[in-house]
């Protein structure tokens, strides 16, 4: 659907376990100078500070492995996700289009769409909505 490998839909609640290794996690400094997580630390924990009447978590996941191939002689190596067209781009404008079929179903919801760029934490969303897992989430 929408070109996305899988969609699940998870319920919004405070991450209170994340909390904890997040305040740890920043208190120790491992953020190293990227200020905005600390200063956004409960939008990342607390959906209902990004979105006050969030309902739903609708998180999407797709394949994004480019089959082009580095030369093996050059003295570069690129990362395999820069390959082809910015993901954030193509990931952004498929959610607008599942955005809009939500709306038009629906007739009227209020979205917002992140694309690894927002105060989210996608992972555990991720589990959260059934579509994978991550190690050590305390």
């Amino acid at each position: 659907m929408f070109g996305f490998d899988g969609i699940g839909i998870a319920k919004p609640r405070k991450l209170t376990k994340q909390q904890v290794h997040l305040e740890s996690w920043l208190n120790a400094g491992y953020n190293n100078g990227i200020d905005y997580l600390k200063h956004n630390a409960e939008k990342l924990i607390d959906p209902f500070e990004i979105m006050s009447d969030v309902r739903s978590i609708i998180v999407v996941i797709m394949n994004y492995y480019p089959s082009d191939k580095q030369n093996p002689k050059s003295d570069y190596k690129i990362a395999k996700y820069t390959y082809g067209n910015d993901y954030h781009t193509i990931v952004k404008e498929r959610l607008g289009l599942l955005a809009n079929f939500i709306e038009t179903v629906t007739g009227n919801a209020d979205t917002k769409i992140f694309v690894d760029s927002g105060n989210v934490l996608e992972k555990i969303w991720a589990v959260k909505a059934g579509l994978g897992w991550q190690g050590n989430t305390r």
